[in-house]
């Protein structure tokens, strides 16, 4: 934060940007891991973050999930930049919810996964993503807000994609209780392959309906 004001950059674009908060020369970064947002051609066009806390100290601090700078984030899929070449040629792109989905997979050998900036996929995403390829495996948090991003899938059943709905199994904790699984978290637990075997397995389930 204190970088930032040092810097020779003018302060009225850091406003504008949404980096810095007008009323006290604060930034909101300084509660969240903020990710540099790129375009598909590598230009920087914002920034992104989220609070490396839980879902509870999330709501009891009154953060938000997720903090963008003012970009219109419709238009851009995190990722992308680097994902594009794999996504060529392995022939589908997996798409996710959260930057970590993106960073962790890719740490983890799978190129071609991209995260959406919220979580429904929008018309301009989709335009996109169809200059890239023609099959998309959406894996998004089975949670209210996941189900409620799968149904908006069906408004691009006439699209040039074919999305196919991704559902990862649950895991227990300790005492037992069901704990819903996204891919990092997923991947983690069960590498890599494991995760692929459940795209496989969707897919071949689709296939033979």
């Amino acid at each position: 934060e204190q970088l930032l004001l040092e810097t020779d950059i003018d302060n009225e674009e850091l406003y504008q940007a949404g980096i810095l908060l007008r009323k006290i020369d604060r930034t909101p970064l300084n509660r969240y891991i903020t990710f540099p947002m790129y375009n598909q051609y590598d230009e920087v066009i914002g920034f992104s973050g989220r609070p490396p806390l839980s879902n509870k100290e999330v709501k009891r601090l009154n953060l938000k999930k997720y903090w963008h700078s003012k970009i219109d984030k419709r238009r851009y899929l995190f990722g992308l930049n680097k994902a594009k070449q794999a996504i060529r040629e392995r022939g589908f792109v997996i798409v996710a919810e959260g930057q970590f989905d993106t960073i962790i997979a890719s740490q983890y050998g799978i190129k071609n996964i991209i995260s959406t900036c919220g979580t429904a996929l929008t018309a301009e995403q989709v335009i996109l993503l169809a200059r890239y390829t023609d099959t998309a495996y959406v894996v998004f948090d089975n949670d209210k807000a996941g189900k409620a991003a799968f149904e908006q899938l069906k408004k691009y059943e006439m699209s040039e994609i074919k999305f196919i709905p991704i559902f990862l199994p649950d895991s227990t904790n300790d005492a037992g209780e069901p704990i819903k699984e996204d891919p990092d978290s997923y991947i983690r637990k069960h590498g890599p392959e494991a995760f692929m075997e459940c795209l496989n397995g969707f897919s071949s389930s689709s296939e033979g309906e």
